[in-house]
């Protein structure tokens, strides 16, 4: 008697690349861990023109900066959104240095 066991899988369970951690922890002599984001406390998708560009934001545990990712390709989007220095000059410092609570994409 044969016994088959099916574990399916969701086609969105996946993990998204932050590039070539290894490489660049070797390059700059600092762990693995210290490179990869923190865990994610905020994050929002729109599907429009999702082939085109990145699609999803998400804000990190403990992190001011918001990261763009295209689903498409699992992959850290090249924009990392700050707010721009020109405006944190006139903020107290601890605006500025705040994390990232909430993220929200507009269409």
């Amino acid at each position: 008697m044969n016994v088959y066991i099916h574990t399916p899988t969701h086609p969105h369970n996946t993990t998204h690349s932050q590039g070539h951690v290894e490489r660049r922890s070797k390059r700059l002599k600092v762990t693995q861990e210290e490179l990869k984001l923190p865990p994610v406390v905020a994050l929002d998708a729109c599907p429009v023109r999702e082939r085109d560009w990145c699609n999803v934001l998400t804000a990190h545990e403990g992190d001011a900066a918001a990261y763009v990712w295209r689903l498409q390709h699992f992959c850290l989007g090249d924009a990392v959104l700050r707010i721009p220095k020109e405006v944190a000059k006139k903020l107290p410092k601890q605006v500025v240095e705040a994390p990232a609570t909430a993220v929200c994409i507009s269409r």
